[in-house]
């Protein structure tokens, strides 16, 4: 995962969970492993994520990032695994949907992608 990670804004993430469905994971569960592509970019909307290399955590993010699209986009394995911690809402946005956003540059998550891969 990108270790430069940007926070979203208030309106940012108001959108996401607009424009996409959230998943309540109520249990801590290992969503991505350290050297793996992510399958789907990752925004945590509620809760805390644990950023883990060498099975120790590096750090614990709050609600307001978005993870692994870089990686995701350019085919990249991961250099952190990433664990939910249980009672976390993330949205989990597939590669469809980000190629399709980058594809038109007038839409709202063609500018958040672009502000948080930078």
């Amino acid at each position: 995962m990108n270790e430069k990670i940007k926070k979203l804004s208030s309106e940012q993430i108001k959108f996401l969970k607009q424009k996409f469905q959230s998943l309540k994971f109520n249990n801590d569960f290992n969503l991505v492993y350290e050297s793996q592509i992510p399958n789907t970019g990752i925004v945590l909307i509620d809760g805390e994520l644990s950023l883990i290399r060498k099975k120790k955590s590096l750090s614990i993010n709050k609600p307001g990032i978005m993870l692994g699209v870089y990686e995701l986009l350019n085919n990249v394995p991961t250099a952190h695994g990433c664990m939910v911690l249980g009672n976390t809402e993330l949205i989990m946005i597939q590669k469809s949907d980000l190629m399709e956003a980058l594809s038109d540059k007038d839409s709202e998550l063609y500018h958040i992608i672009k502000e948080n891969i930078a």
